[in-house]
């Protein structure tokens, strides 16, 4: 989505989170937005995992899975010093540099101060910091498609931070304008906490704080649109289209939870619909694709994954991810992505306990064949090494440009590497300390890695694959 990114890559946002994904493209009404500001949608690993998954008898041979070709080697993980805790973390479209929201520590004052760093990527060094948002929150950003504006959305004030970034530019780095999102509203709806532009940067879309998402065009400074939401709502982009998950947005009161389709660079709504046995609210989305089905991960722990075809707004498939056949764990979709090709979806997975009083046990990748609506297979994660928790409580996975790696990344700064083609884990990794919450991830195809931005000292942490 640059929109798929919390509220607190929403840190959630005080939205809802765990997985919705758009398979895109759409006759009637989608690509992934990190926030850091919303609500987590996330997490689970153990030496059990193996014979459960087995038990339920979910091995099928693949079409054209090279079980035997060997993966290749995995290029050591870096640290770009300099960062500090990351909030989120936006490419240029050339995936030339790195923008990251960061904490910035004064040791010798004692004060701490959120800013944007600049990150050569070539190099992985920090090349700049950008001194005029010293005191400006960012939650979220947002690079324009012709790389001369960053968007910056400002939780501090109900405005979004526009940064020159033109190359040669005498105002390089510098604000040159600002987007105020309170002005011409009849009602407040708060701070902005997960941004995203449409592919053309025609219009701004802002998650706010008080349940809404606002339509603004960047060139005018006119708010072109709300969309409102219950007690929760959410957005995801995918290509042409952006998505609004939304808490009774619909207003039916028998329908729970809704979905708006958007046009991106218009704002125009092109369709809603609601799921009637929706409980509470459909989990914050983390992914898009491009095939005319929608993946909606509804919020009731059953590892239930609703498949909506685009064009006709109609529930068309139902996906069940079980975690052991006697039922005594529960699964739970925190995480999703789509091969290139569009014809598998890999789903993140945390098993938890049915007793309240036990902690999440396992965790594990299902490979679902997007033609058939069907899991096909598992990923087993790591069950023991660096510790227990090795495979524990997966929050985040990417998938490589050429969709030969898959990286996920769990809730204790560890990051299993599985190669695709054998659907087996060839490497494991670890950034910081375990107590470092991982808040973003974001692929850069230009350099054919993964960055992975935390809440501790280590801060940006880069994964070649």
């Amino acid at each position: 989505m640059g929109l798929g990114r919390h509220i607190e890559r929403a840190s959630a946002v005080a939205l809802a989170l765990g997985v919705v994904i758009a398979v895109s493209a759409l006759p009637v009404a989608a690509e992934g937005m990190s926030a850091s500001d919303q609500m987590p949608a996330s997490a689970g690993w153990a030496g059990v995992i193996s014979a459960l998954l087995v038990a339920v008898g979910r091995r099928p041979a693949v079409p054209g899975r090279p079980d035997d070709r060997p993966p290749a080697p995995v290029a050591p993980v870096r640290t770009v010093a300099g960062i500090g805790p990351v909030d989120d973390i936006a490419l240029s479209p050339d995936g030339r540099y790195a923008y990251v929201a960061a904490l910035r520590s004064d040791r010798i004052n004692g004060t701490e101060k959120w800013t944007v760093k600049v990150v050569d990527t070539a190099a992985d060094v920090v090349i700049k910091t950008i001194d005029d948002l010293s005191e400006v929150i960012p939650t979220s950003l947002a690079a324009s498609p012709d790389a001369s504006r960053l968007y910056v959305a400002d939780r501090g004030a109900a405005a979004i931070r526009v940064v020159d970034i033109q190359e040669g530019s005498p105002t390089r780095n510098r604000i040159v304008d600002t987007l105020r999102l309170d002005r011409s509203l009849a009602v407040c709806y708060g701070t902005p906490t997960a941004i995203a532009l449409s592919p053309k940067g025609s219009r701004l879309y802002a998650l706010m704080t008080d349940h809404a998402v606002l339509i603004v065009d960047p060139e005018t400074r006119v708010l072109a649109g709300t969309v409102s939401g219950g007690d929760s709502v959410a957005m995801f982009s995918a290509g042409e289209h952006i998505y609004v998950c939304a808490d009774d947005r619909l207003g039916n009161t028998n329908v729970a939870a809704g979905v708006v389709i958007l046009e991106a660079d218009t704002g125009r709504e092109l369709g809603s619909f609601g799921i009637n046995d929706a409980p509470a609210f459909i989990r914050q989305p983390i992914l898009a694709g491009s095939s005319g089905q929608l993946y909606l991960d509804i919020d009731d722990l059953d590892g239930r994954l609703e498949v909506v075809d685009t064009s006709t707004l109609k529930v068309v498939s139902r996906i069940t991810i079980e975690a052991s056949a006697d039922r005594q764990l529960r699964s739970i979709p925190s995480a999703a992505a789509l091969s290139p090709d569009g014809r598998c979806l890999y789903v993140a997975n945390q098993g938890v306990r049915l007793s309240s009083d036990e902690a999440t046990e396992v965790g594990w990748v299902s490979v679902v064949d997007t033609r058939l609506n069907k899991v096909v297979d598992d990923i087993q994660l790591p069950q023991s090494g660096i510790d227990e928790s090795q495979g524990a409580n997966p929050q985040f996975i990417a998938i490589s440009p050429a969709g030969d790696r898959l990286v996920v990344v769990n809730e204790q700064a560890i990051a299993s590497i599985v190669d695709v083609a054998s659907r087996s884990v060839v490497s494991t990794v670890t950034f910081g300390e375990p107590t470092d919450q991982p808040r973003v991830v974001v692929v850069n195809p230009a350099r054919n890695a993964v960055y992975v931005g935390t809440s501790g000292e280590a801060g940006l942490t880069v994964i070649s694959l």
